[in-house]
């Protein structure tokens, strides 16, 4: 989908960048306009001045355009392009952030089979009792 600068009005691909000038929000922006407005601000005010006209009630620049919204939106990721060693760190980080929840999950199976033992054992001591008075 193609979107166009709200600047230079050039179509690119993407939602695009924006641009916080003189209190007023600049969506969509090309990598170019975003660059410009992000190292020389002043330029754009002098350069495109319909954006910053006090006199209008809503300025265009504030009006986001209807894809970029609070409604949900689903998104399928079909492939991550990812260095062999920067996976390997990754897969080691996860590994060590796993032991805690590891130990958490030992500790309450050996709680539950002590408990469990402890009631065959002291269900059996008692029928052992009453078969053997």
């Amino acid at each position: 989908m193609a979107t166009d600068c709200l600047l230079c009005g050039k179509a690119f691909n993407g939602t695009g960048s924006s641009a916080h000038i003189a209190d007023v929000l600049l969506f969509p922006l090309c990598c170019d306009c975003h660059v410009q407005s992000d190292q020389d601000p002043q330029s754009v005010l002098i350069k495109y001045p319909r954006l910053f006209d006090q006199s209008r009630s809503t300025p265009m620049a504030t009006s986001m355009p209807s894809f970029v919204s609070d409604t949900q939106s689903h998104v399928i990721v079909t492939g991550i392009h990812m260095p062999f060693g920067s996976m390997v760190t990754l897969m080691v980080k996860w590994a060590i952030a796993s032991l805690p929840a590891m130990m958490m999950l030992a500790t309450i199976g050996c709680l539950v089979w002590w408990f469990t033992c402890a009631v065959l054992i002291g269900t059996r001591s008692g029928i052992l009792q009453t078969i053997f008075q």
